[in-house]
């Protein structure tokens, strides 16, 4: 039984269920969200992608340098 995928559906599930009336209330104006708060989302997305360009950006490195140090 695919235990992750089901348990993983079920987070995703439920984050956007509890996300969706905070995102109909933004869009009707209700609450208006701190500065703060959308800092912390743009990094917390931001962050993982610059780490992930900055592994790859070096995989890529020692591929093209490791003829280099052959003999």
């Amino acid at each position: 039984m695919p235990y992750k995928e089901i348990s993983g559906a079920i987070a995703i599930g439920l984050t956007l269920y509890a996300f969706l009336p905070y995102i109909q209330f933004i869009r009707c104006g209700e609450p208006r969200p701190h500065v703060f708060s959308w800092l912390n989302s743009l990094t917390t997305m931001l962050f993982p992608a610059a780490t992930g360009i900055a592994c790859m950006l070096f995989i890529i490195m020692v591929i093209y340098r490791r003829d280099e140090f052959r003999t």
